[in-house]
């Protein structure tokens, strides 16, 4: 095994998975399972899917249909000007897709910024793909939301990326408006990819979603990520 990865912590969640069967009747937070099922139309498509031997390879960048639908999805729902749909990539999910990307990114020695709390498997991510990860905390005082001067001071020649998770897990937070249009210039002045993680876009009680990718700029230095397990229950 390659050594650095005596350094990539084991997720809290398999510990907290392991505990549970310790405890009577626990109440379970460990994980972002959603209270629904899969639409029965989404399941009777699965069947049908299979029934007609659509089990084979596919192309390596996903079903031309599915991006289209994606892209639509992208451009109607979050008002990102989406050019192409070579410019949508599906993914073995959202964790898979996050890994992906953080690959292709870093380079060894690069920092990113993320948010304390965040969702564990970031931090571990980030440092499997030889970046750092830079913590900056989110206030509850604040409604889990970064100080954004703190935020700025956190960055230094080495930030490569902001990683932006709105509505954030575990917390919940919503980042408004006016925090990811500052968030934008930021990014744009200091030259930084955007690794916007959005796979909660639909579980909001209070607030609005809005997707940094949208703003004047940033499309271009944006990667925006989703998954269909907390949209869909797939």
């Amino acid at each position: 095994m390659a050594s650095f990865l005596d350094s990539v912590p084991v997720s809290a969640i398999i510990k907290i998975r392991d505990l549970m069967h310790t405890v009577k009747d626990p109440f379970r937070l460990d994980q972002g399972d959603v209270s629904f099922d899969a639409p029965d139309s989404v399941k009777q498509a699965m069947v049908d899917a299979i029934t007609a031997n659509k089990t084979h390879y596919l192309p390596t960048t996903g079903v031309p249909r599915l991006r289209q639908l994606l892209a639509e999805k992208m451009r109607n729902e979050n008002a990102i000007p989406i050019g192409s749909d070579d410019e949508v990539v599906p993914s073995n999910g959202g964790t898979h897709g996050i890994w992906a990307i953080m690959h292709a990114l870093f380079e060894p020695g690069d920092e990113v910024i993320v948010s304390d709390p965040e969702w564990p498997a970031t931090m571990a991510i980030a440092i499997a793909a030889r970046a750092t990860p830079v913590a900056v905390p989110l206030y509850e005082r604040l409604g889990w939301r970064w100080d954004l001067d703190e935020l700025e001071k956190a960055i230094t020649p080495r930030t490569r990326a902001l990683y932006v998770n709105s509505p954030n897990n575990p917390s919940g937070g919503v980042m408004p408006r006016g925090d990811l249009e500052r968030i934008a210039a930021i990014a744009n002045d200091r030259n930084l990819w955007v690794l916007s993680d959005e796979a909660y876009e639909h579980v909001i009680f209070k607030g609005e979603h809005v997707s940094i990718a949208s703003f004047p700029g940033m499309y271009e230095r944006t990667i925006p990520i989703y998954t269909f397990s907390k949209s869909y229950a797939m």
